[in-house]
């Protein structure tokens, strides 16, 4: 008898957790993310990073497949994480699904360093290119992100607090043709990969937000 009554109080306490919302998406932040204007800027967020997604690989070959550097090393023959580290380029913040010990405010903090990093290296890679005005495009979107990171941030009543992107001195190290090819490559690489982590942790907002619209 005993041992069905801890069963029982087991099962209804497994219940109640379930039912539970967790804490970071329960009081005023569970509110937020309900709001059609939280989730208005959401997607408007994941359509740019879609957007960069997009343009990544036109600018890479724009950047790296010229006739003239036929006689460069094919990339794939190139050990790009050697090189990376030859030249001083950061790896990305990590991203992670929202979680109680991953929050909002952490996960938007991330993201907002990542773009400031990727900010600066285009930047670089924009001054020794043989064709600036397609890193214009990609800037210009990482700056219309963070000010939608911003917005985000905003509505959730979150204080985002970056310190401003220390100069890599990458620019220094891009010494001749390989060098700066290299590090397009490389920094466009790596932008792909975070816009492939942003847009999970977007989608992961939305998918919240949807939640806590139903419960």
């Amino acid at each position: 008898m005993n041992s069905l009554y801890t069963l029982s109080m087991h099962f209804c306490l497994a219940l109640l957790a379930c039912a539970h919302p967790l804490p970071e998406y329960s009081g005023e932040i569970g509110l937020v993310m309900e709001d059609p204007e939280f989730q208005k800027v959401v997607s408007q967020s994941w359509s740019l990073v879609k957007k960069i997604q997009d343009d990544i690989p036109e600018v890479t070959k724009a950047l790296i497949a010229e006739p003239k550097l036929n006689a460069l090393p094919d990339y794939k023959d190139i050990d790009l994480q050697m090189m990376a580290a030859q030249l001083g380029i950061p790896s990305a913040p990590v991203l992670k699904a929202l979680t109680t010990e991953f929050t909002l405010e952490t996960s938007l903090t991330r993201m907002t360093e990542g773009l400031q990093m990727f900010q600066h290296l285009l930047t670089i890679v924009r001054d020794h290119s043989v064709a600036p005005e397609k890193l214009d495009i990609l800037l210009a979107d990482i700056r219309d992100l963070m000010t939608q990171n911003y917005k985000v941030s905003q509505l959730a009543q979150l204080e985002i607090n970056v310190v401003q992107y220390v100069d890599s001195g990458l620019a220094a190290r891009l010494a001749g043709e390989f060098e700066k090819r290299v590090a397009a490559h490389i920094v466009l690489a790596n932008l792909r990969a975070f816009a492939q982590d942003v847009h999970r942790s977007l989608r992961h907002m939305s998918a919240k937000s949807q939640r806590a619209a139903r419960t």
